[in-house]
């Protein structure tokens, strides 16, 4: 007993000094974007979370998300303000943890998935408002509705994916809608009309054949 033991303990310190020699060097991110690639950029799905967050009786914050998230950014070093930002969310993949609820929520009473299979964003504008931030103005499909918006929007900061050597650029963003304003009305005022939307995101440069 004492034998296989000391055996898989062996196979288990052997597995982790591989795994440590396979781990790159981490490099921390730049926060000065001038030194970023320029070019188009692609949303990275796995390291992006569209968060939204609204009022439950008035007694907690209720949390969602969505999974399918789909997004192109132009990127412009040299003048941020020449960036583009396009955005497209599936609102099937709303997820709240709860199967019932979830159905509920893509029917006919909230986002009618089937008459609005899709909820898009375009920017329009993009305005410096700090070393690391900046206020993106665009047009809001939702529901049927288009609307402009801002994202308060922060870079989080960019350089090289160290596994592939690909370009990276990371940002968070915030905004407020009201539910109201787009023809979603159901459940208010039990259930709240501003939402709290919160993305945090990755984009990796369009000519990377992979993406982790």
């Amino acid at each position: 007993m004492i034998r296989i033991l000391t055996f898989v303990l062996v196979l288990l310190s052997a597995g982790i000094a591989h795994a440590a020699d396979a781990m790159p060097e981490f490099k921390q991110p730049s926060l000065n974007y001038k030194t970023m690639q320029s070019g188009t950029y692609r949303l990275d799905p796995s390291h992006t979370n569209v968060i939204f967050k609204i009022s439950h009786l008035g007694f907690s914050q209720y949390i969602g998300r969505f999974n399918d998230i789909k997004g192109t950014l132009s990127f412009d070093a040299n003048n941020i303000t020449n960036s583009d930002l396009s955005v497209s969310i599936d609102p099937d993949s709303v997820d709240v943890n709860h199967r019932v609820l979830e159905g509920e929520l893509k029917g006919e009473k909230y986002f009618n998935t089937s008459s609005f299979p899709d909820i898009t964003f375009e920017a329009t504008s993009v305005k410096q408002t700090g070393p690391t931030t900046g206020i993106i103005t665009g047009d809001l499909n939702f529901h049927g509705v288009t609307k402009p918006i801002q994202l308060q929007a922060k870079f989080n900061g960019g350089g090289k994916f160290p596994f592939t050597g690909t370009p990276v650029l990371g940002f968070a963003a915030t905004t407020t809608i009201k539910r109201s304003d787009f023809g979603m009305t159901e459940g208010i005022p039990l259930v709240g009309d501003e939402v709290a939307i919160e993305i945090q995101t990755e984009f990796h440069y369009e000519d990377a054949k992979t993406m982790n």
